[in-house]
């Protein structure tokens, strides 16, 4: 029964989202988006289900991000369930790909986590509650927590501007983490890089401006913030009367994390170098320094500071020439994991802002960032076995770029698939009701998108020869593709069936009957393929016009 309804933005999302959880709510939420439907399902509070119409979603393209599968066989996955989708996808994709009892309940978590987060990928969507749910929970996977959902959901899915506007509602009020949020906190997933967030919440209250200008990245600093503020976790300050720019301005010094803190963003991959200008100039790299123009005399820095600068420049340079995380920590690709750790604290305390400060290092501010953010971003991934798994092999790859060249070739692969699939079943759908004009355009698309597809290209050739106005002109074209597909998948039952088919309707009535036959050595219960023999062999007993069929049924 619905209980409740209205838009995601009735009032900041994640804080609806955590409402439901707080009050123990079974039952489904259900988001509509452009004619979509997305569910995640509830059992006290927690999320036990989920069901996403996003292709980013699907069964399929998770194995496939996940690289439990391979393109090929993603594309065997997707006919094998077109042509029967009463059966049990998972069973379906384990045993084309060979995947363990354990992958697959990984691959089924994965996308119960993917679909249940796509409800915040959906900012002009309307959402119904209803305390009926309807997806029954899998006992293999566990329930999740709705905190760490938001936090996900948020990383994953907002943008900086979505956030920004959802945390207006602060304004210029301080906040500060809750002492009773503390315990709570591992349930949000926080890792490393979020610590120095909570680190200064709970030093002391702070606006949100003050928070960000203390180098911190701003999205994810902005979804750590949300989130707790979603779940009730912030307790608020007075309000601040600065502007957001004189709030920074004034801020003092971060507090800093022990040993040491972070306090500059992650940079995005593929993220161009900043540049800055000085008085219409613009500030370019040059080997170990700035060129500026010329103006007032600088005053001496000492060798340390000297030292530091050029530290940085070093590593502006690395990053300019797009160099390895190794590279960025001053390491080799052998390094240990304590060599790692070891080179990353020995860095951050060299180059944390606020000794650069004391040294007297100035107009390098979004330098030191950039700087700072990547050797925070190198640790981060060079020190998670998982992260370093998945890196390792973009560097056995050629490096991020033939990586990521790699993936966006296999994501347009598995896209065209997927629509590939989606136009042949509207084909199919079309031919059972003899619309041939659409099954003739659904089969062309398909082809289009997968032109080694024999059966694509078999039906294709089928309907463009019915639908022809015609015949005798089509005959060449369709009979030629038909030879083509044959030739491509001998074996395959779909392509032979329309083959022969065909050469039935063309009143080549031998060539249709030894078609026929090596189909059922194929598929021996082929009961089209039966009927279609035996008709062909009561018009040879009757001596029936061999170019009957053409007259007949379908001729024109």
């Amino acid at each position: 029964m619905k209980v409740a309804s209205g838009h995601v933005t009735d009032r900041p999302f994640a804080r609806t989202v955590f409402s439901l959880a707080s009050k123990g709510f079974t039952g489904d939420l259900v988001m509509q988006h452009k004619r979509r439907e997305t569910k995640v399902v509830w059992a006290n509070g927690q999320i036990v289900a989920a069901h996403s119409a996003s292709p980013a979603d699907s069964l399929g393209r998770q194995a496939l991000t996940h690289r439990l599968v391979n393109s090929s066989i993603l594309g065997i996955f997707v006919q094998k369930m077109a042509e029967d989708r009463e059966q049990d996808p998972i069973a379906l994709l384990a045993k084309l790909g060979n995947l363990s009892p354990q992958q697959c309940v990984t691959l089924k978590h994965h996308v119960m986590v993917r679909s249940a987060a796509r409800i915040f990928a959906l900012p002009d969507a309307t959402f119904v509650v209803d305390n009926e749910p309807t997806i029954a929970h899998d006992p293999e996977l566990p329930a999740l927590d709705v905190r760490w959902l938001i936090y996900f959901g948020l990383r994953t899915h907002y943008s900086l501007e979505r956030l920004t506007k959802e945390l207006s509602v602060l304004g210029n009020r301080q906040v500060s983490l809750a002492p009773e949020a503390v315990p709570a906190l591992p349930a949000f997933g926080f890792g490393e890089y979020e610590q120095h967030v909570l680190a200064r919440l709970q030093a002391r209250p702070m606006t949100l401006a003050d928070l960000l200008s203390s180098g911190l990245d701003a999205h994810i600093t902005n979804c750590v913030v949300y989130s707790l503020l979603a779940c009730s976790y912030v307790q608020y300050g007075a309000e601040d009367n600065r502007s957001h720019q004189s709030s920074a301005a004034a801020a003092p010094p971060a507090v800093a994390v022990p040993a040491p803190e972070p306090t500059a963003t992650q940079r995005k991959p593929g993220a161009k170098q900043r540049t800055r200008r000085l008085s219409g100039v613009q500030e370019t790299v040059k080997g170990v320094g700035f060129v500026e123009e010329e103006g007032p005399k600088k005053k001496t820095l000492s060798a340390e500071a000297e030292t530091t600068t050029a530290l940085v420049s070093e590593k502006l340079r690395i990053l300019s020439e797009e160099g390895s995380h190794y590279q960025v920590l001053g390491l080799t690709e052998s390094a240990t994991d304590s060599a790692v750790r070891k080179a990353y604290f020995q860095l951050a305390r060299r180059l944390h802002p606020d000794r650069l400060q004391a040294l007297g290092v100035e107009g390098m501010q979004a330098e030191i960032q950039s700087v700072f953010a990547a050797i925070n971003k190198a640790f981060k991934i060079l020190s998670n076995p998982k992260e370093l798994a998945h890196y390792k092999k973009i560097l056995a790859a050629g490096g991020e770029k033939a990586f990521a060249a790699d993936q966006a070739k296999a994501e347009e692969l598995a896209k065209n698939i997927f629509e590939a699939e989606e136009h042949f079943h509207v084909g199919e759908m079309a031919l059972r009701r003899d619309q041939y004009g659409t099954a003739e355009n659904a089969f062309a698309k398909a082809c289009q998108l997968r032109p080694e597809e024999s059966e694509y290209q078999s039906l294709y050739a089928w309907a463009m020869y019915c639908n022809a106005s015609d015949r005798d002109a089509a005959e060449g074209e369709a009979m030629g593709m038909m030879s083509s597909a044959i030739l491509k998948s001998p074996n395959s039952v779909t392509t032979r069936l329309y083959h022969a088919k065909l050469l039935k309707l063309l009143g080549r009535n031998e060539e249709a009957i030894s078609s026929f036959r090596k189909l059922l050595q194929m598929s021996p219960e082929h009961r089209e393929a039966q009927l279609e023999l035996r008709v062909l062999r009561e018009q040879g007993n009757t001596g029936g016009d061999p170019k009957g069929s053409k007259k007949g049924f379908f001729g024109r």
